[in-house]
């Protein structure tokens, strides 16, 4: 009976040492809560001054260069699902490229507008929560680099996502690497 009663002793001792607890960026629950939703467009900043709108001043504002960039449909998804699956999907607007009547003079190739067309790309988090790992995938090379994974994915406070992508924009006659800082804030946990 006393080897009994030490038994239960000890296992309860050590049984209370294990703690059954899920690390910060594994709790999908927690996560999907203050994360799962759409993102607006707050600010969006290129590194160098562009002149998309061609209204003849170039500027590193892109809500003013890019038409509709800060409407709704310029949105960011961050979507978490309750099995574990987590997608981010970006509504970047790409631009539809033509050709005007004068098929001869140079300037006769124009965007002629955007198309919004997300690619759902898989992420995690890292260990401390303060950053969206967000994968590359086929689509990446499959559009000449035009719809790019982002470079880094910053959570920031209040709701907000920093965003740093290398997209090519087409700029003058020809496309050219910019990249580009958007900051998103959640404005609704609905999908």
């Amino acid at each position: 009976m006393k080897r009994l009663i030490y038994f239960l002793a000890v296992a309860g001792t050590l049984g209370s040492c294990h703690k059954n607890t899920v690390e910060p960026n594994e709790d999908t629950a927690a996560l999907r809560d203050r994360f799962h939703g759409q993102y607006n467009i707050v600010s969006a900043t290129a590194d160098r001054a562009v002149d998309l709108n061609r209204d003849g001043q170039a500027s590193t504002d892109l809500l003013t260069e890019i038409p509709n960039l800060g409407r709704k449909q310029s949105t960011l998804n961050v979507l978490i699902r309750e099995n574990g699956l987590k997608w981010f999907e970006d509504f970047w607007p790409l631009p539809a490229i033509t050709r005007n009547w004068n098929y001869n003079s140079p300037d006769s190739v124009m965007v002629a507008g955007y198309l919004y067309n997300p690619l759902p790309r898989d992420f995690t988090f890292d260990k401390t929560v303060t950053s969206l790992l967000v994968e590359p995938g086929p689509a990446d090379k499959a559009t000449g680099g035009r719809t790019p994974a982002p470079e880094s994915v910053t959570i920031e406070g209040d709701g907000q996502l920093r965003v740093v992508t290398l997209r090519l924009l087409y700029i003058g006659r020809s496309w050219q690497p910019v990249r580009i800082t958007t900051l998103y804030k959640r404005f609704t946990s609905i999908t």
